[in-house]
């Protein structure tokens, strides 16, 4: 059992792109685009309009940068649809409430202030409130209290004048003390409140509000650009390369304009840069910084990333810009004013595509020819490249052209066939550093690599015939 799930676990941590490449990002930022110190600074000065403001998403990752035990006060100042967001964002796993992470940040909200956590639980969607406690707790009347045995009464929590007992339904004694705790707070400010709350939440059937409170989250998040995985993998498809190519440079066979060497700074951060010294307004200029964190977002569901893994966002966005810079770079041949407006006009998602597709018909190119020329069984490599089944392509090409191509080698194809593809710049025994594809001479690089592959490929074939 333990060798099938080997089996099934490595292609499945192949197949969403981050989680399995070594990759050096030194040379990436996604300050720029993401803006997290910006944030920092306002959410220091702790001016509860100039936080309200906020996206509610970078606060989110803002305090999880910081830390939300260090973050009190900040709490304190943040608007209710920025806390129900952070809930949306954190307290969910496999499409389920986690109540002790749920009750994890309103412990936090109550030490802050605790008339703002109860305002801010009172403002939830009604099944939010239902759902935190649906399952968990179980009320006793007074005749049903006193048929109880002696022991299992003194477990019970009890409202004033002992109008009601109720029983918390969970052996984790840190969940138990949080939300018996939130409980006393409610009851303290408003008694009714707290009396119709937990009779709700214990006569409704389980898992109904929270079955409701779903369907409302997934639009909310839907708003954000999180969407289901099969939507997300189609952004993966090849589109026309030349699809943003002004007329008067689109060439009837593709071919490109001369392409700077050494070490160029990444194109897209020249653009950036020409974005914000443009007439554009502030505006205008957030919203094409917005449309990376937007596309971000949407291929969480493909890359397989929680929605609290900050670090694993951030390497997403940077494999975002990697790509979406090589499609500016190529779109525009270079030119700094066609780039500005190219990403003005079209933002991130089109140039992803581009870029993703320039890498994929190389690709193409070079399982047509393995295929065609050799004996070798390479065809089940090939379709596996045409249904984007990343991670059980790496898994075949590690396990049938491990013999055959030296470790650096083979490294250095399963890199250029991730789902985010990456290339080696640095070969040698010591090491090997790989960085994402992004500029057209790692396009070049990459022609060069699948070349020499090719002919070792042709030439393991001959020696097997």
């Amino acid at each position: 059992m333990a060798s099938r799930l080997s089996k099934l676990s490595i292609p499945a941590v192949y197949h969403g792109g981050c989680h399995n490449v070594s990759c050096d990002y030194t040379r990436f930022s996604v300050e720029d685009l993401w803006n997290l110190q910006e944030v920092d600074r306002t959410l220091a000065s702790n001016d509860r309009c100039a936080i309200a403001s906020l996206e509610p998403q970078r606060v989110y990752h803002a305090i999880l940068r910081r830390g939300p035990e260090t973050s009190l006060e900040v709490l304190k100042c943040l608007s209710s649809e920025q806390l129900g967001r952070i809930i949306d964002y954190d307290v969910w796993y496999d499409d389920g409430l986690v109540p002790k992470r749920f009750f994890y940040w309103f412990d936090l909200l109550k030490q802050a202030s605790p008339e703002h956590a109860v305002q801010t639980f009172r403002q939830l969607d009604d099944e939010y409130q239902i759902a935190s406690l649906s399952g968990l707790i179980r009320i006793y009347d007074q005749d049903e209290y006193e048929r109880l045995d002696a022991g299992f009464k003194d477990s019970l929590f009890r409202f004033p004048a002992d109008a009601l007992y109720y029983e918390i339904a969970s052996a984790d004694q840190d969940l138990r003390a949080k939300i018996s705790s939130f409980i006393d707070l409610v009851m303290a400010y408003d008694i009714n409140y707290a009396f119709a709350l937990v009779t709700n939440a214990a006569m409704l059937p389980p898992r109904e509000s929270e079955f409701l409170l779903r369907q409302f989250r997934v639009a909310r998040l839907e708003e954000d650009g999180f969407v289901t995985q099969e939507e997300s993998e189609r952004l993966f498809a090849s589109v026309d390369i030349n699809l943003l190519r002004p007329s008067e440079i689109h060439t009837a066979n593709h071919k490109m304009f001369s392409v700077p060497s050494g070490d160029y700074p990444i194109f897209i951060d020249q653009v950036l840069e020409q974005l914000a010294e443009s007439d554009l307004t502030e505006a205008k200029i957030l919203e094409v910084k917005n449309s990376f964190v937007f596309l971000a977002n949407t291929l969480c569901a493909t890359a397989g990333l929680d929605l609290d893994d900050r670090s694993a966002f951030s390497q997403l966005l940077m494999n975002i810009k990697a790509l979406s810079s090589l499609g500016l770079e190529y779109s525009s041949q270079g030119d700094l004013t066609l780039g500005v407006e190219l990403v003005t006009s079209n933002g991130a998602k089109t140039l992803f595509q581009v870029g993703n597709s320039l890498v994929r018909s190389r690709l193409n190119a070079f399982c047509a020819q393995v295929v065609r020329n050799s004996h070798l069984n390479l065809r089940q490599m090939q379709r596996l490249f045409k249904l984007r089944k990343y991670g059980m392509l790496l898994d075949w090409i590690d396990v049938n052209l491990g013999d055959i191509l030296t470790y650096q080698d083979l490294e250095s194809l399963k890199g250029v066939f991730n789902r985010f593809p990456i290339i080696s710049t640095s070969l040698s025994e010591e090491k090997m550093i790989q960085v994402p594809i992004h500029r057209l001479c790692d396009i070049e690089d990459l022609n060069l690599f699948l070349a020499r592959i090719t002919e070792c490929l042709e030439s393991t074939d001959q020696r097997m015939q």
